[in-house]
């Protein structure tokens, strides 16, 4: 008869091999065990949680993670725990996981990998939060950031103005990952902000490059196509073209207001105020953002005091 220690060390074999579903199963036939210990079974939980993570049942995974810091709350259970809540959008609740874990006497024993984990999501739910200054400094605390926290950390460089440092971080990463559109769209948005323009439609550009439907990169090189004043890069119809295609794929993405806003601007720039005008007001009521909708407000009036005029 296989025990449950034989059965729970299958398990994590099964998951770091990737059978996520066989490592379910294992550890399932173990819980059926009644003289498993509290720390037994708070562990197989917490494995159990991480493979529902991995075949994406966020319920089942969050019911599990409960269940095993319930039994024992030992800080790598709060830490999944919040990666989950980080990753379905509710920061407050990952924050206060983080915190308890970094608090509890023998978090400095987990591995080096734990503390980035843990550094990592603190610095991300303080963004989500809106604390860009905590979020960075939290961010620095480590050297191990995963590319996605490297991502992140330029993210917030970006937002606060030091967008030579976001460049410098986005090559970073393009360096090991060329193809990664969150990275390409980040430079060239840092490159816009830089006044660079030419280097920022390059980099929008090779983000369409890799993904022809990517929202971001379609949005930013058609608002400057659209906009610059750059008489070489200046190009009303392609920012229009662009936008089209980029709208089929855009109907449940926050970028959609930028789109049509970029979309207004180059009909705008061609002097058709009609269009431009509809899809302005197609961007103010995408928006969910009352502060976006008082400045494309702006624009839109301005659009319809410039059709008055040429009419």
């Amino acid at each position: 008869k296989i025990t449950t220690s034989e059965l729970l060390n299958q398990s994590s074999l099964a998951f770091d091999s990737g059978d996520y579903s066989n490592s379910v199963k294992l550890i399932t036939r173990a819980l059926l065990d009644p003289t498993i210990s509290t720390n037994t079974l708070a562990d197989a939980y917490n494995q159990r949680g991480r493979a529902y993570l991995k075949l994406g049942d966020i319920l089942k995974a969050e019911n599990d993670f409960t269940r095993a810091i319930a039994n024992n709350k030992e800080p790598i259970y709060l830490i999944n725990m919040a990666v989950l809540l980080a990753n379905t959008d509710r920061p407050n609740e990952a924050l206060a996981c983080l915190n308890i874990a970094m608090q509890a006497e023998d978090y400095d024993e987990l591995t080096p990998e734990a503390h980035s984990i843990a550094c990592e999501y603190l610095g991300r739910c303080r963004f989500d939060l809106g604390d860009y200054t905590n979020a960075l400094a939290t961010l620095n605390s480590t050297d191990n950031l995963s590319l996605d926290g490297l991502s992140l950390m330029a993210r917030i460089y970006n937002i606060t103005g030091d967008n030579d440092k976001s460049v410098s971080i986005y090559s970073q990463i393009l360096s090991v990952r060329p193809s990664s559109t969150k990275a390409l769209t980040g430079i060239a948005e840092a490159y816009e902000d830089l006044g660079q323009y030419s280097n920022s439609l390059h980099f929008y550009q090779a983000g369409l490059d890799v993904d022809p439907t990517d929202i971001v990169a379609a949005s930013g090189a058609a608002r400057l196509l659209a906009t610059t004043a750059d008489p070489n890069l200046n190009n009303p119809d392609e920012a229009i073209s662009i936008a089209t295609k980029a709208l089929l794929h855009a109907a449940d993405s926050s970028y959609l207001p930028w789109l049509h806003e970029s979309m207004a601007s180059a009909y705008a720039a061609k002097g058709n105020f009609t269009q431009a005008i509809q899809h302005q007001e197609y961007a103010i009521a995408s928006s969910r953002y009352d502060s976006v909708r008082v400045k494309m407000n702006e624009t839109l009036i301005r659009y319809k005091n410039d059709s008055s005029t040429t009419k």
